[in-house]
């Protein structure tokens, strides 16, 4: 049932919007191109025909948008250079994982973690949050959802964000946000 619901959706968007949306690009974008990548060389392949834009916000140095669906990459310094086995150990810790949900969204309000897991992106270990919450923008409160993931890279802080603004969109656009994610390689690493 959630296959032929899926697939109604697909066809759907595809015939409204003239978009496919469950496909990578093969024409895929490396960060050191981007002014705010802070020397980090990542290579990700954004959504067929999704709209790729570089963000105000300071540290925002690549998003994909569609509709209310959203994938960002956001690379900060970080005090210190932190090395895989470390990164495992740091990530297994609850206050850290409370740390970063207060870091990132600490402007949103109120944000639940829902689950949370290691895995590997590009051979680097990363913490995968997935979070709910609302937000409040002129007004309006609404509902989003999240699969969020952070990387230490080096002395770099890399997290990945993806979001949708409903729960339907969530779960359509969850697996596609693991293949963005999958695309993800670091060219320096086969140096």
């Amino acid at each position: 049932m959630k296959y032929l619901i899926f697939t109604f959706l697909s066809i759907f968007t595809t015939v409204c919007f003239g978009q496919s949306t469950n496909e990578l690009s093969t024409k895929c974008i490396n960060t050191k191109d981007y002014p705010k990548s802070k020397d980090v060389s990542m290579r990700i392949c954004p959504p067929e025909n999704w709209e790729v834009l570089e963000s105000n916000s300071p540290n925002i140095v690549i998003k994909f948008n569609y509709g209310t669906n959203s994938y960002m990459v956001l690379i900060k310094d970080f005090v210190t250079f932190i090395s895989k086995e470390n990164a495992k150990e740091i990530f297994n810790d609850k206050e850290f994982k409370e740390s970063i949900i207060e870091d990132i969204y600490k402007e949103y309000g109120d944000v639940k973690l829902i689950n949370s897991k290691i895995v590997t992106i590009g051979f680097y270990p990363a913490l995968e949050m997935t979070l709910k919450g609302k937000i409040e923008r002129v007004g309006i409160t609404y509902d989003f959802f999240l699969i969020n993931w952070v990387i230490f890279y080096e002395d770099k802080y890399i997290t990945l964000m993806s979001f949708s603004g409903t729960q339907k969109d969530f779960d359509i656009f969850s697996p596609l946000y693991r293949m963005i994610t999958n695309s993800i390689s670091f060219p320096e690493y086969y140096e």
